[in-house]
């Protein structure tokens, strides 16, 4: 699939559901954020593929989690680890206006991936988003993802219509339509901007 920049993202929201356990397999843990200062590195080498400044790591840590409204990194900001090495990371932010989860930041480093992770990496924020009481939760991606957006519906999340006007929302039905033929996903089921499934004949 080709990346378009210019484009506003595509999205995928979830119901509130229990989410099915998925351990990781044997010799992987998972860590909360703790204030350590090389969680912070090798976070932003796990979204970089390097290591960075120190101002860089802080300046990236601060934007994305520090101050990002309604973000508790301690509590939402997740790191995998496959014995002392930062594999992956995730988080899980609960906006309690709206009673809104959001799946925030995912990454696997590029030598793990194909290792069957993504399915216990997305339970740890399902996991979270769901004890936070959460009623919905979204995502953003791009079409270009293709192992990402399968993961993400095997965790239950759905196609969701965040177009702004009737125009955009359209395209957007128009762009997963896309996606959904390219991975052989079957039939179309799309969320709107109240979480409510889509009429199929609308999808058509």
């Amino acid at each position: 699939m080709c990346k378009k920049k210019s484009q506003r993202q595509i999205a995928m929201g979830w119901i509130r559901k229990e989410p099915e356990p998925a351990p990781f397999p044997e010799g992987y843990t998972v860590e909360k954020y703790n204030g350590d200062p090389n969680q912070r590195k090798e976070f932003y080498r796990l979204w970089r593929g390097e290591y960075g400044s120190e101002k860089d790591v802080n300046d990236m840590f601060d934007r994305e989690f520090v101050n990002y409204h309604d973000c508790k990194p301690e509590k939402d900001v997740h790191f995998v680890k496959f014995g002392d090495e930062y594999i992956g990371t995730i988080t899980a932010i609960h906006h309690p206006f709206g009673n809104l989860g959001y799946v925030h930041m995912v990454a696997i480093r590029e030598d793990y991936r194909g290792k069957h992770l993504s399915r216990p990496l997305n339970y740890i924020a399902m996991k979270k988003i769901y004890e936070d009481g959460s009623k919905r939760a979204y995502l953003t991606t791009n079409e270009w993802r293709a192992n990402a957006i399968r993961s993400y519906i095997k965790a239950g999340f759905y196609p969701l219509q965040n177009g702004v006007g009737k125009a955009e929302q359209k395209e957007m039905i128009e762009r997963w339509k896309k996606v959904y033929a390219e991975l052989g996903l079957g039939e179309l089921q799309m969320l709107d901007k109240h979480y409510k499934f889509i009429p199929l004949e609308k999808l058509l």
